[in-house]
């Protein structure tokens, strides 16, 4: 009675640190969908088909980081192309109404004048090689950024698609433990009931049956999380 006992007091800890779990995981996600109030989901999420390797590792250029990192390369390409620019003479026209009263022998009531300006410069003292060796600077500096950016992202995917076949042989181990532990809590009972065994066997075969089902859904947990970050890394999470 005294082994029963302390088994459910024990099982009665883990069901309520689950409940605080489960508190904080609906709060996370209330926070997540912009809710004021703990949110549930109402049923298991569908992820769809898990992609291959090579369509992830293809999928990584639309990951948002990445085409940040692209277009960021695509400007900084644009303003050293646009260089050329600044040895072009600049012609400038300028308009100017004007009002004047009283008028005066030299300008009327009302008019206008209008002028265009060229400016072909000669000497700046550098200033345009200087900018053209910054912009190269810079749009080398982008390049790399949007390579590595690349090169985390490929990372991602790997380790991601070797975390989910990590995943998938815990889940299938547990299961199968799961099933075994099943098996070994029938024969305990069969062999209690037959006065073969005490109630101490069958309390640590209902015990290891419960750690093994707990176990196999931690699995499970552990398997979907997988292929969220598998998503999240191709940058198909839905």
């Amino acid at each position: 009675l005294a082994r029963a006992e302390q088994e459910y007091l024990s099982d009665e800890v883990q069901v309520q640190n689950a409940q605080r779990g489960v508190t904080k995981a609906r709060e996370a996600l209330g926070v997540s969908v912009g809710a004021d109030t703990p949110v549930d989901s109402a049923a298991e999420p569908s992820l769809g088909q898990t992609p291959s390797l090579n369509d992830a590792l293809e999928a990584t250029k639309d990951r948002p980081d990445v085409k940040t990192q692209a277009l960021r390369t695509t400007a900084a390409d644009h303003v050293r192309r646009d260089s050329w620019t600044d040895y072009m003479p600049l012609l400038t026209g300028v308009f100017q109404p004007f009002y004047q009263n009283p008028a005066s022998l030299t300008t009327p009531l009302t008019g206008w004048q209008a002028q265009l300006i060229l400016t072909v410069p000669f000497y700046d003292g550098g200033l345009r090689y200087g900018q053209k060796r910054e912009r190269d600077a810079l749009l080398a500096e982008a390049r790399f950024d949007y390579e590595g950016a690349l090169r985390q992202a490929r990372s991602d995917v790997r380790a991601a698609f070797e975390e989910v076949r990590r995943a998938d042989e815990a889940l299938k181990a547990a299961t199968a433990a799961s099933d075994v532990s099943k098996l070994a809590l029938d024969l305990a009972n069969k062999a209690y009931q037959a006065g073969a065994t005490s109630n101490l066997e069958l309390i640590d075969a209902e015990r290891r049956a419960r750690d093994a089902a707990t176990q196999t859904a931690i699995a499970e947990d552990g398997a979907r999380q997988a292929r969220m970050d598998l998503l999240a890394a191709s940058g198909r999470f839905p």
